[in-house]
């Protein structure tokens, strides 16, 4: 009878150690490769806004297709001071497949943008009105060579807050609640569009959204400031005169 050498299975200690390994490596490749999408992110969207753009981290899945960002400020122009413009909470964007190029894009969801409105010390101008000048002005042949693939009614903006500056809108709220549209971007075609377009399409947007509460805030105001006037007209002609 022939005798067959013994098979040795490793040990099941052997066989952590391998997982565990094989674990460690893949953290560390996910790690570096979500530490360079967020460098790259960070590099693209200061170039187009022309301000400092920052993100607490990015998460790159290529398992599920997905990109979320958390927690991106973008900075406000120097003349303002050392503050945030706008703080987004999360952006996730649900992808087909994130390998293929233009990227498939079948979802994009942008949730709780805050935005800071002030106005530039001795005019009217707004810092909006200096992000907005910038994003239109930035060179044009600078374009990013990321592109996606996706439907304009992909795109939605959840839970957007103005926090209106109280030295600059005294008559104001502290804030604002903007109820956006859903889907904010209309069109069912599938279009192809570079990023740097999609940011200036929606900040454009959110701009008009915000342009319409500063102008329903101001109405108001003046409304109150009338009602308020003249009551204090009959208070005052109650009690004899109308003088101040």
């Amino acid at each position: 009878m022939k005798n067959f050498p013994r098979i040795r299975f490793p040990s099941s200690r052997t066989i952590s150690l391998i997982l565990i390994g094989l674990f460690a490596g893949l953290s560390v490749a996910f790690f570096i490769m979500n530490q360079r999408a967020q460098t790259e992110i960070e590099t693209t969207a200061s170039r187009i806004f022309d301000l400092p753009v920052t993100v607490d981290d990015v998460n790159v899945s290529y398992v599920s297709h997905t990109v979320k960002i958390r927690n991106a400020r973008i900075q406000n122009p120097d003349v303002f001071g050392n503050s945030d413009f706008m703080v987004i909470d999360e952006i996730r964007l649900s992808s087909s497949d994130l390998s293929a190029r233009p990227i498939p894009v079948t979802r994009i969801e942008v949730r709780g943008m805050k935005v800071y409105l002030r106005k530039e010390d001795g005019t009217q101008d707004t810092n909006l009105d200096y992000v907005l000048d910038r994003i239109h002005t930035v060179n044009e042949a600078a374009h990013s060579d990321i592109a996606f693939n996706m439907k304009p009614s992909g795109l939605h903006l959840k839970n957007l807050t103005l926090y209106p500056r109280a030295q600059d809108y005294p008559d104001f709220k502290p804030e604002y609640t903007i109820t956006l549209p859903t889907p904010f971007l209309n069109g069912e075609e599938i279009e192809t569009m570079i990023i740097d377009d999609m940011l200036k399409d929606g900040i454009d947007g959110v701009a008009d959204m915000i342009r319409q509460t500063v102008l329903s805030a101001q109405i108001k105001a003046g409304v109150d400031d009338v009602i308020d006037g003249g009551l204090r007209f009959f208070e005052r002609l109650r009690g004899g005169t109308v003088s101040d």
